[in-house]
Protein backbone atom coordinates (compact mmCIF):
# COMPACT_ATOMS: atom_id res chain seq x y z
CA UNK A 1 0.00 0.00 0.00
CA UNK A 2 2.72 2.29 0.85
CA UNK A 3 3.84 2.08 -3.26
CA UNK A 4 0.49 2.61 -3.95
CA UNK A 5 0.14 6.07 -1.87
CA UNK A 6 3.57 6.88 -3.31
CA UNK A 7 2.50 6.88 -6.77
CA UNK A 8 -0.96 8.73 -6.14
CA UNK A 9 0.58 11.82 -4.16
CA UNK A 10 3.09 11.79 -7.09
CA UNK A 11 0.56 11.52 -10.17
CA UNK A 12 -2.44 14.15 -7.88
CA UNK A 13 0.43 16.75 -7.51
CA UNK A 14 2.08 16.81 -10.98
CA UNK A 15 -1.44 17.07 -12.10
CA UNK A 16 -2.16 20.27 -10.33
CA UNK A 17 1.58 21.62 -10.62
CA UNK A 18 3.00 20.25 -13.24
CA UNK A 19 5.95 20.01 -11.02
CA UNK A 20 6.52 17.91 -7.66
CA UNK A 21 8.11 20.11 -5.72
CA UNK A 22 10.71 18.74 -2.47
CA UNK A 23 11.43 22.36 -0.80
CA UNK A 24 10.85 26.04 -0.77
CA UNK A 25 14.08 26.84 -2.86
CA UNK A 26 12.65 27.12 -6.82
CA UNK A 27 14.53 24.43 -8.66
CA UNK A 28 16.59 22.98 -6.17
CA UNK A 29 15.70 19.49 -3.76
CA UNK A 30 17.57 18.57 -0.64
CA UNK A 31 18.88 15.38 0.57
CA UNK A 32 15.75 14.04 2.74
CA UNK A 33 14.96 10.51 1.70
CA UNK A 34 11.11 11.34 2.24
CA UNK A 35 11.05 13.54 -0.20
CA UNK A 36 12.46 10.94 -2.92
CA UNK A 37 10.52 7.95 -4.95
CA UNK A 38 12.00 4.60 -4.73
CA UNK A 39 11.25 1.43 -6.10
CA UNK A 40 13.04 -2.03 -5.66
CA UNK A 41 10.79 -4.49 -7.20
CA UNK A 42 9.33 -4.19 -10.52
CA UNK A 43 5.95 -4.60 -11.76
CA UNK A 44 3.82 -4.83 -15.31
CA UNK A 45 4.36 -1.73 -17.41
CA UNK A 46 1.35 -0.02 -19.14
CA UNK A 47 3.29 -0.08 -22.36
CA UNK A 48 3.52 -3.69 -23.14
CA UNK A 49 7.10 -3.47 -24.39
CA UNK A 50 8.61 -2.31 -21.44
CA UNK A 51 7.75 -5.53 -19.52
CA UNK A 52 7.95 -6.11 -15.98
CA UNK A 53 10.33 -2.53 -14.82
CA UNK A 54 10.87 0.49 -12.84
CA UNK A 55 8.31 3.11 -13.89
CA UNK A 56 5.99 5.72 -13.20
CA UNK A 57 2.51 6.69 -14.92
CA UNK A 58 1.34 10.36 -14.83
CA UNK A 59 -2.39 10.70 -15.71
CA UNK A 60 -3.68 14.18 -16.93
CA UNK A 61 -7.19 15.34 -17.06
CA UNK A 62 -7.47 16.19 -20.53
CA UNK A 63 -5.07 16.35 -23.87
CA UNK A 64 -1.82 18.21 -22.54
CA UNK A 65 0.74 19.62 -24.98
CA UNK A 66 4.05 18.62 -23.95
CA UNK A 67 6.72 20.72 -22.73
CA UNK A 68 10.67 20.34 -21.17
CA UNK A 69 11.12 18.06 -18.95
CA UNK A 70 13.36 18.46 -15.99
CA UNK A 71 14.47 15.69 -13.63
CA UNK A 72 16.40 15.40 -10.14
CA UNK A 73 17.85 12.33 -9.59
CA UNK A 74 18.03 9.91 -6.40
CA UNK A 75 20.13 12.98 -3.82
CA UNK A 76 20.03 11.40 -0.63
CA UNK A 77 24.01 10.45 -0.20
CA UNK A 78 23.88 6.68 0.65
CA UNK A 79 21.52 6.02 -2.11
CA UNK A 80 23.18 7.86 -5.28
CA UNK A 81 23.73 4.60 -6.71
CA UNK A 82 19.68 3.41 -6.63
CA UNK A 83 19.08 6.73 -9.05
CA UNK A 84 18.17 6.07 -12.87
CA UNK A 85 20.36 6.06 -15.55
CA UNK A 86 19.26 5.13 -18.77
CA UNK A 87 15.30 6.43 -18.87
CA UNK A 88 12.31 5.50 -21.65
CA UNK A 89 9.87 8.58 -21.74
CA UNK A 90 6.52 7.19 -23.65
CA UNK A 91 3.22 8.93 -24.32
CA UNK A 92 -0.72 8.06 -24.94
CA UNK A 93 -3.59 9.02 -25.60
CA UNK A 94 -5.32 6.20 -24.44
CA UNK A 95 -3.28 4.32 -21.84
CA UNK A 96 -3.33 1.36 -24.37
CA UNK A 97 -1.23 2.92 -27.52
CA UNK A 98 2.14 4.45 -26.60
CA UNK A 99 4.59 6.17 -28.94
CA UNK A 100 8.19 6.46 -27.41
CA UNK A 101 9.61 9.98 -27.39
CA UNK A 102 13.05 10.01 -25.76
CA UNK A 103 15.62 7.30 -24.91
CA UNK A 104 18.37 9.26 -22.81
CA UNK A 105 20.61 9.12 -19.37
CA UNK A 106 20.28 10.97 -16.40
CA UNK A 107 23.37 12.38 -14.54
CA UNK A 108 23.92 10.70 -11.01
CA UNK A 109 22.95 12.77 -7.75
CA UNK A 110 24.87 15.53 -5.72
CA UNK A 111 24.05 14.45 -2.57
CA UNK A 112 23.84 18.19 -2.51
CA UNK A 113 21.37 20.69 -0.17
CA UNK A 114 20.60 22.89 -3.69
CA UNK A 115 20.82 20.08 -6.05
CA UNK A 116 19.12 21.71 -9.34
CA UNK A 117 18.63 19.11 -11.09
CA UNK A 118 18.99 19.29 -14.61
CA UNK A 119 17.21 19.87 -18.41
CA UNK A 120 16.68 16.23 -19.54
CA UNK A 121 14.61 16.44 -22.88
CA UNK A 122 12.13 18.75 -24.83
CA UNK A 123 9.06 16.59 -25.64
CA UNK A 124 7.66 20.10 -27.14
CA UNK A 125 5.37 18.89 -30.42
CA UNK A 126 3.82 16.09 -28.60
CA UNK A 127 0.52 15.86 -27.07
CA UNK A 128 -0.58 13.62 -24.34
CA UNK A 129 -3.02 11.96 -22.19
CA UNK A 130 -0.16 9.83 -19.91
CA UNK A 131 3.18 10.21 -19.30
CA UNK A 132 5.35 7.24 -18.36
CA UNK A 133 9.02 7.36 -17.40
CA UNK A 134 10.90 4.06 -17.01
CA UNK A 135 14.03 3.24 -15.59
CA UNK A 136 16.09 1.16 -17.73
CA UNK A 137 19.31 0.87 -15.69
CA UNK A 138 20.94 2.57 -12.78
CA UNK A 139 24.11 3.52 -11.32
CA UNK A 140 24.77 0.36 -9.46
CA UNK A 141 22.36 0.59 -6.55
CA UNK A 142 19.61 -2.08 -6.11
CA UNK A 143 16.53 0.21 -6.19
CA UNK A 144 15.57 2.96 -8.71
CA UNK A 145 14.34 6.14 -7.61
CA UNK A 146 14.01 9.99 -8.37
CA UNK A 147 13.59 13.42 -6.86
CA UNK A 148 12.01 15.45 -8.21
CA UNK A 149 10.17 15.68 -11.85
CA UNK A 150 8.55 18.71 -13.68
CA UNK A 151 7.18 17.99 -17.13
CA UNK A 152 6.56 21.60 -18.79
CA UNK A 153 2.89 22.23 -20.57
CA UNK A 154 2.90 23.68 -23.93
CA UNK A 155 0.19 26.07 -24.90
CA UNK A 156 -1.14 26.01 -28.72
CA UNK A 157 -1.12 29.24 -30.96
CA UNK A 158 -4.26 29.67 -32.25
CA UNK A 159 -4.01 29.86 -35.80
CA UNK A 160 -7.36 31.90 -36.47
CA UNK A 161 -11.20 32.24 -35.06
CA UNK A 162 -12.27 29.61 -37.30
CA UNK A 163 -9.69 27.41 -39.47
CA UNK A 164 -10.35 24.97 -42.51
CA UNK A 165 -7.87 22.33 -43.33
CA UNK A 166 -8.28 20.69 -46.62
CA UNK A 167 -5.23 19.25 -47.53
CA UNK A 168 -4.96 15.50 -48.83
CA UNK A 169 -2.96 14.04 -46.97
CA UNK A 170 -2.88 16.68 -44.22
CA UNK A 171 0.71 17.48 -42.77
CA UNK A 172 1.35 15.63 -38.59
CA UNK A 173 0.98 18.40 -36.16
CA UNK A 174 -1.57 20.47 -34.28
CA UNK A 175 -4.33 22.52 -35.66
CA UNK A 176 -6.22 24.90 -33.32
CA UNK A 177 -8.73 27.31 -33.72
CA UNK A 178 -10.04 30.17 -31.35
CA UNK A 179 -13.84 28.74 -32.11
CA UNK A 180 -14.38 26.45 -34.93
CA UNK A 181 -11.82 24.21 -36.84
CA UNK A 182 -13.53 22.45 -39.80
CA UNK A 183 -11.67 19.64 -42.13
CA UNK A 184 -12.41 17.89 -45.34
CA UNK A 185 -8.74 16.47 -45.96
CA UNK A 186 -7.38 13.06 -44.57
CA UNK A 187 -4.78 11.42 -42.38
CA UNK A 188 -2.69 9.18 -43.61
CA UNK A 189 0.12 7.38 -41.79
CA UNK A 190 1.04 10.48 -39.82
CA UNK A 191 -0.53 11.70 -36.19
CA UNK A 192 -2.66 14.74 -36.34
CA UNK A 193 -4.65 16.80 -33.51
CA UNK A 194 -7.27 19.33 -34.46
CA UNK A 195 -8.04 21.63 -31.23
CA UNK A 196 -11.25 24.09 -31.25
CA UNK A 197 -12.56 26.34 -28.76
CA UNK A 198 -16.27 25.67 -29.84
CA UNK A 199 -16.28 22.85 -32.26
CA UNK A 200 -14.05 20.48 -34.28
CA UNK A 201 -16.41 20.07 -37.37
CA UNK A 202 -15.18 17.08 -39.86
CA UNK A 203 -17.24 17.46 -43.10
CA UNK A 204 -17.66 15.12 -46.09
CA UNK A 205 -14.81 14.02 -47.16
CA UNK A 206 -12.22 13.58 -43.95
CA UNK A 207 -10.97 10.13 -43.32
CA UNK A 208 -8.51 8.79 -41.24
CA UNK A 209 -6.31 6.22 -43.32
CA UNK A 210 -5.47 2.70 -40.86
CA UNK A 211 -2.40 3.50 -38.88
CA UNK A 212 -2.74 6.54 -38.51
CA UNK A 213 -3.39 8.51 -35.02
CA UNK A 214 -6.31 11.08 -34.91
CA UNK A 215 -7.29 13.35 -32.10
CA UNK A 216 -10.10 15.82 -32.50
CA UNK A 217 -11.30 17.75 -29.04
CA UNK A 218 -12.94 21.23 -28.35
CA UNK A 219 -9.56 22.76 -25.86
CA UNK A 220 -9.02 26.66 -25.89
CA UNK A 221 -5.70 27.61 -27.32
CA UNK A 222 -3.61 30.32 -26.61
CA UNK A 223 -4.18 34.03 -28.83
CA UNK A 224 -0.85 35.26 -30.18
Amino acid sequence: MKQLTQYLLFSLLLVAASSLSAQCLLDRHNTSLSSHWMSCTPTQHPNPIRGVSHWLLFEFDEYKGLGNLDMWNMNHPEYLTSGMNQIAIDVSNDGVNWNEVFIGNLPIGEAMSDYSGQMVADLSGNVANYVAITSLSNHGGTCHGLAEIKIGMADFPCIDDIVTVMDNPVQAGVYSAELNLNSTGSVQNNEVWMFGGEEVCLDIGFEVSTGATFIAANTPCRQQ
